[in-house]
């Protein structure tokens, strides 16, 4: 399956150029793709430019998908990657590794109905109400997981398309577009005991570690010496560019990384493999 990043408008993703290096390391035979935006330091990717356009970034980010739904050069099923996902551990068996969940759908409305209000935590319950709507069996899933999914593009597509979505589109409500899809075309989950996001103000990487084979990261956490963890453990398994960067930059960038940003630690006690 190609492995097909949705990006933002901006050459500065450092993000991005982490995440490249862990597919070049543990997916090194997939075909990599950037719909959207490239960044000028990338290179040895297919590219499927889209606007960037759309009023908010979750309209641009369902865009970009249906425009990779749409191009006949990418598979028909491919793996969806953000730009802040990174691959941990050497994954032997690629669909073993994605689609994963944190657990029912109710539980996760309950979870943040807690919590101070925002579109990302109400988009929950619209996704069960659209759900509910659209006649789907329950159970349904929480797939908001900061880690690949499987689409396959006809099917998504489809559902995109069905009129109750597209009413739905229409509003400025956030919608939960993995958690939707995934619903409808129906798999088994792989049920994980949380999400591999960071916590947006603590260096949890040790924690996030054991729980898949995935990372992700909130904006500004790579490269700042507060999540020293999680950029020794960058560093440690990614120090070196990789085919996807262009060299010059990814030389100026490894010196200032090593140097200044990196603790000095005696063990790789969170590495194991």
């Amino acid at each position: 399956m190609d492995l097909v990043y949705i990006v933002k408008e901006s050459d500065k993703n450092e993000d991005l150029r982490y995440s490249l290096r862990s597919v070049a390391k543990f997916l090194p035979n997939n075909k990599v793709w950037i719909v959207g935006y490239k960044p000028s330091w990338v290179r040895n990717v297919k590219y499927l430019p889209v606007k960037q356009n759309n009023g908010s970034k979750w309209k641009n980010s369902i865009k970009n998908i249906e425009a990779a739904c749409k191009c006949k050069e990418i598979s028909e099923e491919f793996v969806l990657m953000n730009d802040d996902f990174f691959a941990i551990k050497p994954i032997k068996d690629l669909k073993k590794s994605i689609d994963l969940s944190v657990g029912t759908l109710d539980v996760s409305i309950k979870k943040y109905s807690h919590m101070p209000k925002s579109n990302w935590n109400s988009a929950f319950q619209y996704v069960y109400d659209l759900l509910k709507d659209l006649n789907i069996e329950e159970p349904y899933y929480d797939y908001e997981v900061h880690a690949p999914l499987r689409i396959n593009k006809e099917k998504y597509l489809e559902v995109m398309n069905l009129p109750k979505v597209q009413e739905f589109m229409k509003t400025s409500k956030v919608l939960h577009k993995r958690t939707l899809y995934r619903n409808i075309d129906k798999i088994n989950p792989t049920i994980i005991s949380s999400d591999v996001k960071l916590k947006p103000e603590k260096d949890d990487t040790k924690i996030k570690y054991k729980v898949c084979d995935w990372l992700s990261v909130y904006d500004e956490q790579v490269g700042n010496g507060y999540f020293k963890d999680l950029n020794y453990l960058l560093s440690y398994l990614f120090s070196n560019p990789c085919k996807y960067e262009d060299l010059k930059s990814a030389k100026k960038q490894i010196i200032t990384f090593n140097r200044s940003l990196i603790p000095v630690k005696k063990s790789h006690d969170f590495i194991h493999y």
